[in-house]
């Protein structure tokens, strides 16, 4: 009676080897390895609809630091939001890109992706 038991775990624990891995385990695996995201980290809500892709990932660098697409083609995203300084300026009141000082300085943007919004119109 042993052997057989030991033997129906034996074929439980082979058959549990050859299954298919589930398709939500390949995924976060696959976005955890696309954001060079750790294990002990929470994954950021993706929506189903927007599906995250290396492509994705390598466009929008590109236009964070694509100084065209100011208003007047001198300044990206990346002028003002600065990667040592968690994304943000590190200013009180910072220069805009016609010289102009602002009123707010620029929201540091480390984890962004687990923020529901991101946005200074509720400041008051």
């Amino acid at each position: 009676m042993a052997a057989a038991r030991r033997l129906a775990w034996l074929s439980l624990g082979v058959f549990s080897a050859c299954a298919e891995p589930e398709p939500e385990a390949d995924r976060e695996r696959e976005l955890r390895a696309l954001l060079e995201l750790p294990e002990h980290f929470e994954l950021p809500a993706i929506p189903e609809s927007n599906p995250l892709t290396a492509e994705k990932i390598a466009l929008g660098r590109r236009l964070f630091y694509d100084r065209d697409l100011s208003g007047n083609g001198t300044q990206s995203c990346a002028d003002c939001h600065l990667q040592e300084l968690a994304f943000s300026d590190g200013l009180e009141t910072p220069t805009g890109s016609t010289g102009t000082v602002l009123a707010r300085n620029s929201q540091g943007l480390a984890n962004v992706a687990y923020n529901a919004s991101l946005t200074w119109a509720s400041d008051g």
